[in-house]
């Protein structure tokens, strides 16, 4: 059985690199840029986001609970995070 990665930040990174060195009978692929990575969780919550393996950043978002989000966000390495916290409505 094969697994994909796609960290969003570099904590992020550490928490599923942690999970893939402790795995076994898997292939695991981590896909992340060769540029430095930003920090957007802590790892507390990088593990927690791990862990669900998905999750809202409240911060980086509109979300008023009332509707569907406007982008839903896979995730994807960490140059498409910027791109889409640039695409918000309200700067960080």
């Amino acid at each position: 059985m094969a697994r994909v990665y796609l960290p969003p930040d570099a904590n992020t990174l550490l928490s599923v690199a942690d999970h893939c060195f402790r795995s076994r009978s898997y292939v695991n692929l981590i896909v992340i840029d060769k540029q430095p990575q930003l920090q957007w969780l802590d790892m507390d919550q990088a593990i927690e986001h791990c862990r669900k393996g998905a999750g809202i950043w409240e911060w980086a978002g509109t979300d008023d609970g009332d509707r569907d989000p406007d982008i839903v966000r896979p995730r994807i390495v960490s140059s498409a995070t910027v791109t889409v916290l640039e695409a918000r409505p309200h700067p960080l």
